[in-house]
């Protein structure tokens, strides 16, 4: 196995959710800085030829996939309260057939024969195999399965039809990451490829089926930045991908497709073609409302020349939820998708971001009911996301989020003052902004009205802090290589971080950014938080110890009130099978988090008291609407989400026409 080796030679130039099981909070990467630079103005406008396939009020679709032939479709059907499975529809249209009734059957890809599918199946917890007579699309006999052991989605069948590869979480170290594996399309002996930190995303096969392409944030890469490695399925050799590749090595398809970042937040088109280096090839229109995820609602299909995009008719208002118990509510209407991005100091009034008159607009709902109004305009300002948030200070007077830096692949920190929308640059440097995995008292990456962020100085990378005024302080540094993966705590002046050591982890613990460093507990385990209490009393931990498959756990370490560790670390067992964002309620007495629940895999926010003896609870678990974020008052009284409401979707083929076909495809 190559653990991370690069090839210095491929490079001219020179890094859910949280955890999602099904890697849907990866983040697909921002062009490369050639993209970046080439002007609108000379990349062609294609006008496709539309075909609506299917259309349903129900349900949601996800992964679609052209067969090779041309003649069928087969996609995922996953929501919480809709049927679930894979299903098959004719090109032409018509009724589609299911194949599979799995909770958590999703992401299936074609053999090149057009006669069989691989997909991950929530039956086994991994890759099973299912035959499909291509004259009428059903089903021809009972799933096989493939793998032994457990994998992750999506499985990608390789060109010539012999190899299934896939991701499954990693065992090695402390840091969370994956590892690339191929096991034979009939079953036998699996092979790992490579083992990457982070949360590497598998894309295409070469032509020659002997490397694989993923997409992932390299170990010298900015924390903004995903670009795109060939993998040698033979010695896992691993090399940056800075021309688009020819001849056999490159993809049957050498193109994906992308929401431009200036219509990515009202929702319009045009979305823009671009080479796997970043070199746009073409601007086009689709669907309004189309998913805008490469592979998960939007593919080219094997022809290049097509592609099949998912139109999505869901909205999501904003709900909240008592955290003592009790039913959850609804805040405004259901025309879009409100996303909390805090509260204010009072706990009277949910902060969160919608679309408005073509715009993204900051509003202020308050909790007893009544009219939203505009807490805040800032021009650029974007909606949140996990690995791009926008941040809201403690007393509620600033707001933190990041911008793209001209003429660079880097960003810019900002923070702006909501009473009247001025803002500040901060850096114009590699940093990271993140509502988890930096993590001020309680959770939240702040500290009162400043705001915690990574930012890479020379061989270093910098915790930091920063408020609208001043400048900012130093937390702690360390080494470049491994700085922006750390989990990272901080409570007044001391900082906690985990490292590895030998194939454990070690909880670390520094006072002032000088301090001498001691180690607070070895555990052999992954983390993907790491979060005093307010108190101070207690630090808590996403963690995945090994062995068991790497069963969730949550971890509590028990702190003396000048910093010293009071008990060996206690882990909490639940039915949780992914947990990230954790948030402490303000008496120090239990913390949230948001997690994926088993065996159905929905998604829930977990209420989980300190007290030995006192079970975990998923507070949300009566609710049917699915979310993916989630915000708790600083009161700890109210959680707020956005509630999907799923109104159905509908599936398009889009003719490129001969453009793409002369373009070298």
């Amino acid at each position: 196995m190559n653990e991370t080796a690069i090839n210095p030679t491929s490079r001219r130039s020179q890094y859910a959710v949280g955890l999602l099981w099904v890697g849907l909070a990866l983040v697909v990467g921002v062009p490369g800085a050639r993209a970046q630079t080439q002007s609108a103005e000379d990349v062609p406008q294609i006008e496709p030829r539309y075909k609506q396939v299917f259309a349903s009020d129900t349900v949601d679709i996800w992964f679609p996939r052209v067969s090779p032939d041309g003649r069928w479709i087969v996609y995922s059907s996953w929501e919480r309260s809709t049927t679930n499975g894979i299903f098959i529809v004719s090109v032409d249209g018509g009724e589609p057939i299911q194949l599979t009734s799995g909770s958590w059957d999703i992401g299936p890809d074609w053999f090149p024969t057009s006669d069989r599918i691989a997909f991950h199946s929530s039956a086994v917890h991994g890759v099973m195999t299912l035959a499909i007579d291509p004259e009428t699309g059903a089903g021809a006999g009972p799933a096989q399965r493939v793998t032994l052991g457990p994998a992750l989605a999506s499985p990608l069948v390789s060109p010539d039809g012999q190899w299934i590869t896939y991701r499954n979480w990693a065992v090695e170290g402390t840091e969370m990451g994956m590892t690339l594996k191929v096991i034979p399309a009939q079953g036998g002996q699996e092979r790992t490829i490579i083992r990457l930190t982070g949360k590497p995303q598998t894309e295409y096969w070469s032509r020659d089926s002997k490397s694989i392409y993923v997409r992932w944030r390299g170990p010298e890469n900015p924390s903004s930045s995903v670009k795109l490695y060939r993998v040698s399925i033979e010695d896992g050799a691993l090399e940056e991908v800075e021309e688009a590749p020819l001849g056999n090595s490159r993809p049957i398809v050498p193109y994906r497709i992308a929401g431009e970042s200036s219509a990515a937040e009202t929702g319009d088109p045009p979305f823009v073609i671009e080479t796997l280096d970043g070199r746009q090839v073409a601007r086009v229109s689709l669907p309004r409302n189309t998913k805008r995820r490469y592979g998960y609602g939007l593919r080219f299909a094997p022809d290049g020349r097509n592609v099949v995009a998912v139109v999505s008719n869901n909205v999501a208002p904003l709900r909240i939820l008592p955290v003592a118990g009790g039913e959850g509510r609804q805040l405004g209407d259901a025309r879009a998708k409100d996303s909390p991005i805090g509260w204010t100091p009072d706990g009277e009034r949910v902060i969160y971001q919608t679309q408005l008159d073509g715009r993204v607009a900051t509003m202020a709902a308050p909790v007893e009911g009544g009219a939203s109004e505009e807490y805040t305009i800032v021009s650029d300002l974007h909606a949140g996301k996990y690995y791009d948030p926008v941040v809201v200070s403690e007393d509620g007077r600033y707001l933190a989020y990041n911008t793209p830096t001209p003429d660079s692949e880097l960003s810019t920190l900002v923070i702006a003052r909501a009473s009247d929308g001025q803002t500040r640059e901060i850096a114009r440097s590699v940093y990271e902004l993140r509502w988890f995995g930096i993590a001020g008292p309680g959770g939240p990456p702040v500290i009162g009205d400043e705001f915690l962020y990574r930012q890479r100085n020379g061989d270093r990378v910098e915790l930091r802090a920063a408020s609208f005024d001043g400048p900012s302080r130093l937390l702690r540094s360390f080494p470049a290589d491994i700085g922006m993966r750390r989990k990272i705590g901080v409570f007044e002046d001391r900082v906690a971080w985990v490292e590895r050591l030998g194939e454990s982890a070690a909880v670390m613990l520094a006072e002032s950014p000088d301090g001498e460093p001691r180690r607070l507990a070895v555990v052999a385990a992954l983390f993907d938080d790491l979060v005093w209490s307010p108190d101070g009393r207690w630090i808590a931990a996403s963690a995945y110890p090994k062995g068991d498959d790497m069963a969730f756990k949550i971890m509590l370490i028990a702190m003396t009130e000048d910093g010293e560790v009071a008990s060996q670390p206690r882990f909490i067992d639940s039915q949780i099978g992914v947990g990230w964002a954790i948030r402490w309620l303000p008496d120090s007495r239990a913390l949230t988090l948001f997690a994926q629940t088993r065996p159905e895999w929905n998604t829930d926010v977990w209420l989980v008291p300190v007290r030995e003896g006192e079970q975990p609870v998923a507070i949300t678990r009566d609710e049917s609407f699915d979310f993916w974020e989630y915000q708790l008052s600083p009161d700890g009284r109210y959680i707020a989400y956005p509630g999907e409401i799923p109104r159905g979707s509908s599936l398009w083929l889009v003719d490129l026409g001969a453009a793409m076909a002369s373009s070298g495809n």
